[in-house]
């Protein structure tokens, strides 16, 4: 799925992880490009238990035709990640028949 995350000019391309309860995690280099404010560090698991502190920053998406003021977390990783916090302000619909995912306004 793509996201349009305010300070780029093209989408990003997201995976949903229903196992991340923040916003959305973007890979470090494109933070750096966003020049996002950082509020601050929090304390993080990863899915295979290693912990780990995360810079988070306050940015701006285009989620289900508005514009939403999310936190964004910075990692090493290069892939990006939609989690709960961002995913609970719609409704996440898996069609596993059709092999599809849907995202709309709840």
């Amino acid at each position: 799925m793509r996201l349009q995350v305010a300070g780029l000019s093209d989408t990003v391309e997201i995976l949903i992880d229903t196992g991340f309860d923040g916003d959305l995690m973007l890979p470090s280099d494109l933070v750096e490009r966003l020049g996002c404010t950082r509020l601050g560090f929090v304390q993080g698991r990863t899915a295979s238990g290693e912990s780990i502190v995360l810079s988070v920053y306050e940015g701006i998406v285009e989620w289900l035709g508005r514009s939403e003021s999310i936190d964004i977390y910075s990692s090493d990783g290069k892939t990006a990640l939609a989690g709960m916090g961002l995913l609970s302000r719609g409704r996440l619909i898996v069609d596993a028949k059709r092999e599809d995912v849907y995202i709309e306004s709840s």
